[in-house]
């Protein structure tokens, strides 16, 4: 993808080394000072939404059983079992939509899976996995 996207050549990754030019497209990176302030100033990645989400804190979810052609942020551990929503996070631009120059919006959660659900041979394991996950992500559980 960094070649085909022009962001390295060939020669770069098979040395390991920048020759030193920069794509013209790419934009200067954000110095760490930057960084430290849009942190301080609450910067967000939420964005507006016309929809209504369609799961609250405390709904039940499966995570949908799915095996997407390309890169996905659904880990495939998860696909197919039962969490619970723990969070709500606003709408946020999906990554994987993104990664494609295509923007879309939906909302974000925060889903409990039980270690138990996701691995049965840990029954009775009090630990858990949080993920965060888009609603694309997700269907309703039992």
């Amino acid at each position: 993808m960094l070649i085909g996207s022009g962001v390295i050549t060939i020669d770069e990754l098979a040395s390991g080394s920048s020759n030193g030019t920069r794509p013209i497209s790419l934009p200067e990176p954000m110095p760490p000072e930057k960084v430290a302030a849009a942190k301080l100033a609450g910067s967000s990645f939420e964005r507006p939404y016309d929809g209504v989400p369609n799961y609250i804190v405390g709904d039940t979810v499966r995570a949908r059983l799915m095996s997407p052609t390309g890169h996905c942020r659904l880990p495939g551990y998860v696909r197919g079992h039962c969490g619970q929503i723990v969070g709500y996070h606003g709408a946020h631009v999906i990554a994987d939509a993104s990664a494609q120059n295509e923007t879309f919006v939906e909302p974000l959660y925060t889903v409990c899976f039980q270690l138990s659900e996701i691995f049965p041979e840990r029954t009775g394991s009090p630990d858990r996995v949080h993920l965060d996950l888009w609603e694309r992500h997700l269907e309703a559980g039992k």
